[in-house]
């Protein structure tokens, strides 16, 4: 990833507040769309924003693993696929799980 630097995120509890909040976005997101089994749900959003910097420049894999966490404990149990909406370097391609992609 050119230009982008990949920093270690020790606050556990910004962690645990990260996964928290996703959840919550998760179960809100369900609710008010009447999400079902089968139904695919595009996830994008910056590591670096969440923890309050510049898009791209404070990329965090424990953030996104934490996001992660939080979606997938809401939209597993439903059976509602993620797909990950990747960055600009990788032309916001969408990675989905093989099961998800109709004909799979």
């Amino acid at each position: 990833m050119s230009g982008t630097t990949v920093h270690t995120l020790e606050n556990q509890q910004l962690l645990e507040q990260v996964e928290r909040e996703s959840a919550a976005a998760a179960r809100q997101l369900a609710e008010t769309a009447h999400l079902r089994k089968g139904q695919l749900v595009v996830i994008g959003c910056s590591t670096s924003e969440v923890v309050g910097h510049q898009v791209g420049s404070w990329s965090t894999p424990e953030v996104a693993d934490a996001i992660f966490r939080g979606l997938d404990s809401v939209f597993g149990p439903m059976g509602v696929y993620m797909a990950a909406q990747c960055c600009e370097h990788l032309n916001r391609a969408l990675i989905v799980e093989y099961e998800a992609v109709p004909g799979g």
